[in-house]
């Protein structure tokens, strides 16, 4: 089973190359986690998957930037830490349950996007 996450796109503050003061960073955090979790919540309703506990997780991020900026693939994933502890907070679910991250870029969209996609894996 898959479950399929809408994302906003990840506030610079929480890049790794940021330079920005704590205080804003944890605010940008805070409000990744948020909207992450309740971007699950929905889904969970929408997709009628209530009560998913998967024990083995395959975690895919379909980044869709908000420029032609270039950025490494790297740097994008650390900046949704927060966003993916919101999901798996959302799930009830440890996130050490992830045994497999990848991501892939696609067209530019006006204000950027994250898809998350979350597909169970038999262990």
């Amino acid at each position: 089973m898959t479950l399929t996450i809408h994302l906003p796109w990840p506030d610079s503050k929480l890049s790794p190359n940021s330079r920005a003061h704590w205080r804003p960073v944890a605010k940008a955090k805070a409000r990744a986690k948020s909207d992450a979790y309740y971007a699950t919540r929905a889904a969970l309703q929408v997709q009628a998957v209530e009560g998913w506990q998967p024990s083995a997780v395959a975690l895919h991020w379909t980044l869709f930037p908000p420029d032609r900026h270039v950025r490494d693939d790297d740097n994008v994933v650390a900046a949704l830490k927060a966003a993916r502890d919101g999901i798996f907070l959302a799930l009830g679910v440890d996130d050490s349950v992830v045994r497999v991250t990848d991501s892939e870029w696609e067209e530019v969209r006006k204000g950027g996007a994250v898809v998350a996609s979350l597909d169970e894996m038999r262990e």
